[in-house]
């Protein structure tokens, strides 16, 4: 059905508020953003089989607005993408149950109908999907949301699990609200686009062009990032000091000092307290060959020797199981696993899930101010700052060092130039 009349919509909206629902959002264009498009129509399955279509700005319809925001339990494959599009509440990403139990995402173009293929292969016009009918809009969402109805039943116990509940109602939510912050540069704000189905669990992040993840340091692609308040703003961005390391030390329960890690380290390899530059660069690189397995010479350091017990520990595990478990109790599977891969991928998995529970409480401590998150890239996460706001930088500051976690601070008026921060 789609609707025509303000009855049907009222109708519409009790049963989203009483009965779980499958949705697929149509945008208006092919290639802007979600947080820079405008949604063209949406459209709803019912459990029982019934079909409603709401155009909200097609012109083959009536325009209707519906309030998402206290609807039952809306299922749809990515969560993100509905977020930036409406005020959706209680949103199941079916995506991430398909990526926890190994099994393929379905592709929308694979449900087009010919016409819309033909169309969209011969045009690329701005806001192209106004001029594909919405019958074709209407054939390719009650097939594609039967496909995902038939998904969803196959893997729903997946919602009560852990792994899947951190996913989507903690990385999502956080993920989609630093999105929606935009980056700003000197040509105007960009916006990023967080993967988070990745066999590390690292998200990628990359759109129009520019790889988020990747900003190279040294060609002056960071300069054009600033802050959107100019010459009252300014970037700020927090790192965690030798984070990997740390989260070693919490997976094994070993004590590390709050202090320079990489310096404590240094101290034990040199039977020193005094390191030079030389010594600390060199205790930097002979660190990380011990801790992803390209030296098996620990150095006599306790440290190290507590970590290859984790290590081989971890690898009879997978071993004996075909998987280990994240903190979050997710599923680390491999193609061709091997004891140092299988410790790789925890360790990265681990730094996400860590990562991802500060920032989320970053961002919601920002949520009453004008500084946001703009981006975040593993260890780090940038903030685009009033100046008025940099006193709570302090309060950031303590919210990522949770659990024993130190941070370093940096300031700068682009993402280039960003100095050490003192207090």
């Amino acid at each position: 059905m789609v609707i025509t009349t303000n009855e049907q919509l009222i109708h519409l909206a009790i049963r989203l508020q009483e009965e779980t629902a499958y949705v697929y959002p149509v945008a208006v264009d092919t290639f802007l953003h979600p947080v820079q498009n405008k949604l063209s129509s949406l459209h709803f399955r019912f459990e029982d089989g019934t079909f409603y279509t709401v155009s909200i700005n097609h012109p083959d319809a009536p325009h209707f607005d519906i309030d998402l925001s206290g609807a039952y339990k809306l299922v749809t494959l990515h969560q993100k993408e509905l977020r930036h599009l409406t005020n959706a509440a209680n949103v199941i990403d079916l995506a991430t149950m398909l990526h926890l139990n190994n099994d393929v995402i379905p592709i929308h173009r694979e449900f087009y109908t010919m016409m819309m293929h033909q169309i969209k292969n011969q045009f690329k016009f701005k806001n192209l999907h106004l001029s594909i009918p919405l019958t074709s809009w209407v054939e390719t969402a009650e097939a594609f949301l039967q496909h995902c109805e038939h998904l969803h039943k196959r893997y729903e116990s997946t919602e009560q699990e852990p792994a899947f509940q951190f996913i989507n109602q903690i990385t999502i939510p956080t993920l989609t609200s630093i999105e929606r912050s935009g980056i700003q540069t000197i040509d105007g704000l960009v916006y990023s686009d967080y993967n988070i189905y990745t066999s590390t669990g690292r998200p990628s992040n990359a759109f129009g062009g520019i790889n988020f993840a990747a900003l190279n340091k040294n060609d002056g692609t960071r300069e054009k990032f600033v802050s959107r308040f100019g010459e009252n703003g300014t970037l700020v961005q927090f790192d965690y000091e030798a984070f990997h390391l740390r989260l070693a030390g919490k997976l094994i329960g070993y004590e590390l000092p709050t202090t320079s890690l990489h310096t404590y380290l240094a101290q034990q390899y040199y039977g020193t307290n005094d390191i030079t530059e030389e010594q600390y660069n060199d205790s930097k690189a002979r660190t990380f060959a011990i801790m992803y397995g390209q030296s098996d010479d620990t150095g006599g350091v306790e440290f190290f020797q507590k970590i290859k017990e984790y290590s081989s520990k971890l690898w009879d595990e997978y071993r004996q199981n075909g998987f280990v478990l994240s903190g979050t109790g997710r599923k680390v599977t491999l193609f061709e696993p091997s004891k140092n891969k299988v410790f790789n991928y925890m360790m990265q998995l681990t730094e996400t899930e860590e990562a991802i529970s500060r920032v989320e409480d970053v961002c919601n401590f920002l949520g009453m101010l004008e500084s946001k998150v703009v981006l975040y890239t593993y260890d780090a996460i940038l903030l685009d700052v009033h100046n008025d706001e940099l006193n709570s930088m302090e309060t950031v500051s303590n919210l990522l060092s949770v659990g024993g976690f130190p941070v370093r601070q940096y300031r700068g008026h682009n993402y280039n130039e960003l100095n050490v921060y003192k207090i």
